[in-house]
C-alpha cells in the first residue's frame, strides 16, 4: 500500500508547489490576482503542508494501526489542516465576489487560525479513537460545506463555466463527506470499533483519501482557469477602456479648440463691429467734405484734369471703404444679402483697386478669365473683400521673397456645377508645417500680421456657400482656389427679384 500511495502524494506535492510558484509569479504582474489571491495562497500552503505531513507519516510511521496515539493525533492534525485549506478557499471565493480591505483580510485569516486552534484543543477532550475520527470527519465536512456555500453564492453572480464545474465538484465532495460522517456515526452507535479500525487500514479508505485529494486538484485547476479567464477579460476591458479614454481625450481636445475658436470668433465679431462703427463717422465726413470740395472747384472752374481724377478716386475709395465697413458690420449677422453677379466683374473691380500697388512693385499680372461665365449668388462687397485679401497676401509674399520677378495669375473656369477662381503667385508659398493652419483664426506667417485675413476670407466664402483650398509648393509659390456654386434661376411663379452687379 505504501508503494502505491507515496508516489501519488509526492506527485500531488509537486503539483501544489508548481501551482504555488505560478500564483506568486502572476501576483507580481497582475493587480487583480494580487488583490484576491491571498486566501488562495493560504489554501495552497495548507494543502501543501497536509500532503507533506502525510508523506512524512508514510515514511516514518510504518504501522497501519490507526488507534495508536501518534496515528490518531496525526489523523486529527490532517483534518485540521484540511479544514484550513477548505476554509481559506471559501474565503477566497467570497473575496472574488466582494473585494476585501486589508483589515478584513487580516480578520478572516485570524478567524481561520483561531478555528483551527479551537478544533485542535477540542480533540484533546476525547481519547476514544471513534470520537476522534468522527471529530476529524466533522472538520472535513464543515470546511467543505463552507467552501460549497461561498462557491454557490459566487455562482449566482458569476455566470462562468469553470465556477459551475467547481461548484459541482465541491458539491460531490461535500455529499461524500456527509455519507462518510453518517457511516462513522452509525459505526460508533453500534459499537463496531474493530470493524471501523480495520476499514480505516484497508485499501478503500486510502482510495477515499486519494479521491478527496483528486477533488481538490480538480478544483484548483478550475480556479486557475477561472482566474486566467478573468485576467484575459480584464486585459481586454482595460484595452477597450484605454481606447475609449483616448477617444474621449481627443474629443475633449477638439471641444476645447472649438470653444477657443468660438471665443475668438465672438471677440472678432465684437471688435469688427466696434471698429466699423468708429470709422464710419470720419469716413462719412471725408466723403461729405470731398463732395463739397468738388462742388466748390466746379463753381470756380478749377475742377479739371488731374484734380478731377484725384477727386473722383477719393470719392470712389471712400464709397468702397463705406461699403466695406457696412459689410463688416453685417459680416457676423445671420442675414444674407446675396445678389446675382458675374465673378469676372468682381475680379476686374478688385484689380482696379490694387493696380497701382501691383505696378509700383513691378508685379506681372495675368488674367485667364472664362469668357462665357454663368452667374453666381453672393454678396459682391464681401466677395471683393476676399479677393483683395488674397491679392494683398500674394503681393506681400512676392515683395518679401521674390521682389524682382513677381507674378500673379488669376484664372476662372467652370467645373461641373461650380465656378473655380484661382489666384497663383510665385512668392515661395508656405512651409509644410503651416499648410494646415493658415485658415485658423489668429494664425499668421507674418511678423506684422494679425492672423485674421485668410480666416475671414474662408468665413466669408462659407457664408456665401463656397469654400477655399490651398495648393502649396514650398519654396516656389502658392495657389488658392475658390469654389462657388453656379446660380440656378428660380422657377416660374417665384416672385423673388434679383439684381445684377453694376
Amino acid at each position: 500500500m505504501l508503494v502505491a500511495i507515496l508516489p501519488f502524494n509526492l506527485a500531488i506535492c509537486l503539483f501544489l508547489i508548481t501551482l504555488l510558484v505560478s500564483t506568486l509569479h502572476t501576483r507580481k504582474k497582475n493587480i487583480y490576482i494580487k488583490d484576491i489571491s491571498n486566501f488562495l495562497l493560504l489554501s495552497l500552503v495548507f494543502n501543501f503542508t497536509l500532503i507533506f505531513v502525510r508523506i512524512t507519516s508514510f515514511i516514518f510511521d510504518s504501522t497501519e494501526n490507526v488507534d495508536l496515539p501518534f496515528s490518531s493525533k496525526l489523523f486529527i492534525f490532517n483534518a485540521i489542516l484540511y479544514f484550513g485549506s477548505r476554509a481559506s478557499l471559501a474565503i477566497f471565493f467570497k473575496n472574488v465576489r466582494q473585494k476585501f480591505t486589508q483589515l478584513e483580510t487580516k480578520r478572516f485569516i485570524l478567524i481561520i487560525i483561531c478555528l483551527q486552534f479551537f478544533f485542535f484543543f477540542l480533540s484533546f477532550l476525547s481519547v476514544d479513537i471513534n470520537y476522534i475520527l468522527i471529530l476529524a470527519a466533522c472538520f472535513h465536512f464543515i470546511g467543505c460545506y463552507w467552501e460549497f456555500h461561498e462557491l454557490y453564492i459566487l455562482q449566482k453572480s458569476h455566470k462562468n463555466s469553470f465556477i459551475n464545474l467547481s461548484c459541482l465538484v465541491v458539491f460531490l465532495k461535500t455529499i461524500t463527506l456527509f455519507f462518510v460522517l453518517i457511516y462513522l456515526l452509525i459505526s460508533t452507535y453500534k459499537h463496531d470499533s474493530i470493524l471501523l479500525n480495520l476499514s480505516l487500514a484497508t485499501t478503500p479508505f486510502y482510495m477515499f483519501k486519494g479521491t478527496l485529494i483528486t477533488f481538490d486538484l480538480i478544483i484548483f485547476v478550475f480556479i486557475n482557469a477561472f482566474l486566467f479567464e478573468q485576467v484575459n477579460e480584464l486585459s481586454r476591458r482595460t484595452s477597450d477602456e484605454n481606447a475609449l479614454i483616448k477617444n474621449l481625450l481627443i474629443q475633449q481636445t477638439s471641444l476645447t479648440e472649438a470653444v477657443q475658436n468660438s471665443n475668438k470668433f465672438i471677440v472678432s465679431g465684437a471688435l469688427s463691429a466696434s471698429i466699423a462703427h468708429e470709422l464710419s463717422h470720419p469716413l462719412a465726413s471725408i466723403q461729405a467734405n470731398t463732395e463739397i470740395l468738388s462742388m466748390q472747384l466746379t463753381s470756380r472752374h478749377l475742377l479739371s484734369g488731374d484734380v478731377q481724377n484725384s477727386v473722383t478716386y477719393i470719392l470712389r475709395d471712400t464709397q468702397r471703404a463705406g461699403q466695406t465697413l457696412k459689410a463688416l458690420k453685417s459680416l457676423f449677422s445671420v442675414k444674407k444679402e446675396l445678389l446675382e453677379l458675374n465673378i469676372n466683374d468682381v475680379i476686374r473691380l478688385s484689380i482696379d483697386l490694387v493696380s497701382s500697388t501691383i505696378n509700383k512693385n513691378n508685379i506681372k499680372l495675368s488674367l485667364q478669365l472664362e469668357k462665357e461665365m454663368p452667374s453666381i449668388m453672393a454678396n459682391p462687397h464681401e466677395l471683393q473683400q476676399v479677393l483683395l485679401n488674397l491679392l494683398n497676401n500674394s503681393m506681400q509674399a512676392i515683395q518679401k521673397n521674390n521682389p524682382n520677378n513677381g507674378e500673379i495669375t488669376i484664372s476662372t473656369l467652370i467645373e461641373d456645377e461650380s465656378i473655380i477662381l484661382s489666384i497663383l503667385d510665385n512668392g515661395h508659398g508656405f512651409s509644410i508645417d503651416q499648410e494646415d493652419k493658415i485658415f485658423e483664426l489668429l494664425r499668421t506667417t507674418k511678423k506684422e500680421g494679425m492672423g485674421f485675413g485668410l480666416w475671414l476670407s474662408k468665413f466669408i466664402l462659407e457664408k456665401n456657400f463656397g469654400n477655399i483650398e490651398l495648393l502649396n509648393s514650398p519654396g516656389v509659390g502658392a495657389k488658392l482656389m475658390i469654389k462657388l456654386p453656379i446660380y440656378t434661376p428660380p422657377q416660374s411663379g417665384d416672385n423673388t427679384s434679383y439684381y445684377k452687379l453694376s
